[in-house]
């Protein structure tokens, strides 16, 4: 039974996100978004495939999975062989919610898929009984389809409720979300030891796909734009995040993640900026824009970006990767003194010294050929 749960989660993954992409492709506007969510559908299918009851996991693969689908049929009503059949159609309407519910729970439950302390199980409680009243709004309302029909599903005395929850209690929603997060905080802040990694994780990914929404809604509509795609890439940060953290793969590789991530983003902006100065500048002076100037200006971009990356790699360091910067540090004045020592005792001491603040072995040892 496990290994079928495996294979059609696997295939369902594979499935989705090839027709994902290609609804992305000739629908960018109305369906490319959803290419920035397919990164939860994939790592929760990787999860799952090596770890099948892990809760998690699942949660993840039911947010890739709705969103997938809901933009598939979002495009399949627009589409020239759209909308097909009404009941058909009103079947895909908790997909509207269905994905915020498992990111909710997503947040509660992270990271060991079930509720640890008092707070988390007042909040699973909540995002359960908000989501199932959302639900049975988002397929009993009466506000129309994607196509425009009406809902067939449509429950005249529920109207009163499916009217405020799709109106002012829509409220909820973000609110429940909020105090998810605030309750993330709290388990972060008393965390400690591999969870606190685990944590970490989580909240660079948060951090970097709320640094590429505001992006996602300014590109949505360029089709033809690197940045954009950029943009939704950078929202498989959550995803990746929480996989690295329920798996513990490379958990404390955490320091040197984001001091990369903080280093290429702080260059990327520099040299866009520089970029951009270099030829708005010459073209006010020129009145035009010569191909040789954004071929200079290109040339000069590359030229700076190794030396002002390690510059800035080097700052960072200091500060989100101690560890190390202090090694290199370390490891630079030993390389300094052997120049200058020649006594072999010193030399030998040095280096067990400095293999000891550096790496932080229990028992160091050096063994030295005897050539008298």
């Amino acid at each position: 039974m496990t290994r079928v749960i495996r294979l059609v989660v696997a295939g369902m993954a594979v499935v989705l996100t090839i027709l994902t992409l290609l609804a992305g492709v000739t629908d960018y506007v109305n369906s490319g978004w959803a290419f920035g969510f397919v990164g939860f559908l994939i790592v929760g299918a990787v999860i799952l495939w090596h770890r099948p009851a892990n809760l998690l996991a699942w949660l993840m693969v039911v947010t890739g999975a709705s969103i997938s689908i809901l933009a598939l049929e979002q495009w399949y009503v627009r589409s020239p062989y759209g909308p097909g059949s009404t009941v058909a159609e009103a079947v895909f309407q908790p997909l509207n919610s269905l994905p915020w519910i498992a990111l909710m729970l997503l947040v509660v439950l992270f990271p060991d898929g079930r509720p640890t302390t008092r707070l988390q199980a007042v909040l699973l409680r909540v995002v359960l009984v908000v989501g199932s009243v959302a639900l049975v709004a988002v397929v009993t309302q009466a506000a129309p389809m994607t196509s425009r029909r009406p809902n067939p599903f449509y429950v005249p005395w529920l109207e009163p409720v499916s009217s405020w929850v799709m109106g002012p209690g829509f409220v909820m929603i973000p609110l429940v979300m909020l105090a998810a997060l605030v309750g993330l905080v709290q388990r972060w802040r008393v965390s400690v030891g591999e969870r606190r990694l685990q944590f970490r994780w989580l909240l660079w990914g948060v951090g970097i796909t709320l640094l590429a929404i505001p992006g996602l809604f300014v590109f949505s509509g360029d089709t033809h734009s690197v940045i954009a795609l950029l943009i939704l890439a950078a929202m498989w940060a959550i995803p990746v995040a929480i996989g690295v953290a329920v798996t513990r793969y490379r958990l404390y590789d955490i320091n040197q993640v984001i001091s990369r991530t903080a280093s290429y983003a702080i260059v990327t902006g520099l040299l866009v900026g520089t970029y951009a100065l270099l030829v708005t500048a010459v073209t006010r002076w020129l009145g035009s824009q010569p191909q040789w100037v954004v071929a200079a200006a290109t040339l000069a971009v590359a030229a700076l970006f190794r030396p002002l990356l390690t510059r800035v790699q080097r700052v960072v360091d200091r500060r989100f990767n101690r560890e190390k910067y202090d090694a290199q540090r370390e490891v630079e004045r030993f390389s300094t003194l052997l120049t200058e020592v020649v006594d072999a005792d010193r030399a030998r001491r040095e280096l067990l010294d400095v293999t000891r603040r550096t790496l932080g072995p229990d028992r160091v040892q050096l063994w030295t050929a005897d050539r008298t």
